[in-house]
């Protein structure tokens, strides 16, 4: 599709970003300044501010995570208003737009639809940074359940995200909630890493070492002879 001529000057980037929506690209566009951002046909762009001036949104792509400037004329007209703006950025592992969100007040025990709450989106995506960035301030929602009852150890364990099943244990979350099918996050899992975190291992290496050692030197003491 051809690109539409756009020869006006943009404005100034605002120094803080207001709400977010999301918006689909129409056309193919190439930044024409340091401000501007560049981004494809079909591509779905954050909109952190659409009020501020007439003709620019500004916005950030899964591509552009840092952001600039976009053409209204270049994207949808109609907008969809992000209502878990939290849970989307930890979704697809967008951490700029993880740490926007946060600036902009986003509620971090906000659940979306299905229960979840963003830490479990974060667990989903295995995205350490994102991980490491919500888990302090989700520890007290560290066990939530979601409308199936599954908790973020479940989310992990599911997606085979051994480094996060880690860190969870570490930081206290429990490994034997059941959820609403009765299973646990172990049994979720197939992957070895995975299953080492959460198996309940018991060292008899000791104990075999002395029933050997009972087997080549006749009965235990304590063993009751006929």
């Amino acid at each position: 599709m051809s690109a539409i001529k756009h020869t006006r000057v943009p404005p100034p980037i605002p120094a803080k970003p207001g709400y977010v929506s999301i918006v689909k690209a129409l056309y193919n566009y190439t930044a024409r300044s340091p401000e501007e951002l560049s981004f494809e046909e079909g591509e779905i762009l954050y909109v952190t501010d659409d009020a501020k001036y007439k003709d620019w949104y500004l916005a950030t792509t899964n591509k552009n995570r840092t952001g600039g400037l976009v053409p209204k004329n270049y994207v949808e007209e109609s907008t969809e208003k992000l209502a878990n703006a939290l849970h989307d950025a930890a979704k697809r592992g967008n951490i700029e737009f993880l740490q926007q969100s946060l600036a902009n007040k986003a509620s971090v025990i906000g659940l979306d639809k299905a229960g979840n709450t963003p830490f479990h989106w974060a667990c989903y995506s295995g995205d350490m940074d994102c991980v490491k960035l919500l888990l302090p301030l989700s520890l007290s929602i560290i066990n939530q359940k979601n409308n199936v009852g599954d908790t973020p150890m479940h989310v992990a364990s599911w997606k085979n995200h051994a480094e996060v099943v880690q860190i969870l244990i570490e930081n206290g979350a429990d490994k034997r909630i059941r959820n609403e099918d009765n299973k646990t996050p172990l049994d979720l899992t197939h992957d070895p890493a995975v299953r080492s975190f959460l198996e309940d291992k018991v060292i008899f290496s000791n104990y075999k070492q002395r029933k050997t050692q009972q087997g080549e030197d006749g009965n235990d003491d304590n063993d009751d002879s006929d």
